[in-house]
């Protein structure tokens, strides 16, 4: 792994050159944040080992790409996801992922492993789990859209908190986004998958999402009738990436490529609307990963996730760069 400058001929740090950091193993989640007044890198690396348990662990490195914290599963999981690492509260705490394997005795799965879904708020100093969600407490395999040995049936794979303390989460293999209470842990409520609480208006169907975000109003582009009555009381901006696709999801597509949106929804009325939407430029799907950010001049910028190739768009959707890399070895 590499990184450059906004010059490409300028290479800034490499991961595999001798004397500096240094791993074999797949990356995930490469972002900066803001860390004691100075921003930092994080990233979480995978590795496998033979029961196919992942064994990586979670890092920050500083502005000299010098390594200032590792992250190791706690004992109250088994394998950490690589899907999300962040820092929250100042620095103080992180958000990560991780699972947990049950034997099945769900008839559906015979003879299988149950694979759960956990999320976790650490100290970042103690590394002392204070907060620790787990699916099978509160979702029940039914919510599931894969019936498969070895069940992933939530696949957790994004979470953030909000000025609150609750919690929003993405299960991949529910298509459903949660949102948790951050004092009980119950689920206040569900939007997409079997359960959706909210009716969408566009008729719009989420499928296998990744990236969710909570965006400011301010920051979003709201329809002309709309302005000026929607309120951070009654209203809520989500940003995901929607992948749509999952190769052995056994259901029609429900759109026609990957797209990057942005959903707002009716907390009052209880209903949700896509007003951003920017589709992947050749007409792909993004199987797997994918991420969508906000930029600072208010354009868009997506990662496609598996299809090694990322976009950036206007808010006004112009497409005003696209690239893919034509290994096909490397992911984004």
């Amino acid at each position: 792994m590499s990184l450059s400058s906004m010059n490409c001929e300028n290479l800034v740090w490499a991961g595999d050159m001798p004397g500096e950091v240094a791993w074999t193993n797949h990356v995930h989640n490469l972002h900066t944040f803001e860390y004691k007044g100075f921003r930092h890198l994080a990233y979480s690396h995978s590795k496998l080992d033979a029961d196919g348990l992942n064994t990586g662990e979670n890092t920050i490195l500083n502005s000299q790409y010098e390594v200032v914290a590792h992250f190791k599963k706690p004992d109250s999981v088994e394998e950490l996801d690589p899907h999300e690492f962040t820092v929250i509260d100042n620095g103080t705490k992180i958000i990560q992922l991780g699972y947990i394997r049950h034997p099945s005795d769900w008839p559906l799965v015979p003879n299988g492993i149950v694979r759960e879904g956990v999320v976790q708020v650490v100290d970042f100093a103690t590394r002392k789990v204070e907060f620790e969600w787990r699916a099978l407490d509160h979702v029940p395999l039914c919510e599931t859209c894969l019936v498969i040995p070895n069940l992933d049936y939530f696949h957790i794979n994004s979470a953030v908190r909000d000025s609150r303390g609750d919690l929003f989460i993405i299960a991949f293999h529910t298509c459903t986004i949660y949102k948790i209470s951050g004092a009980t842990g119950a689920i206040v409520w569900r939007l997409g998958g079997w359960k959706s609480d909210f009716k969408m208006l566009d008729g719009y169907e989420l499928r296998h999402m990744h990236h969710l975000q909570i965006q400011d109003l301010n920051e979003v582009k709201l329809p002309t009738a709309l302005r000026g009555r929607v309120t951070n009381k009654t209203h809520l901006a989500l940003s995901i990436l929607d992948n749509a696709f999952n190769p052995i999801f056994r259901r029609p597509l429900s759109a026609n490529s990957s797209s990057a949106m942005v959903i707002l929804l009716d907390l009052v009325a209880m209903t949700g609307q896509v007003i951003e939407r920017y589709t992947q430029p050749d007409g792909m799907f993004g199987t797997i990963f994918g991420s969508f950010q906000f930029l600072p001049k208010g354009e868009r910028f997506i990662s496609w996730g598996g299809q090694r190739s990322f976009s950036q768009f206007t808010q006004n959707n112009e497409l005003i760069c696209r690239t893919l890399l034509t290994n096909q070895e490397n992911r984004i």
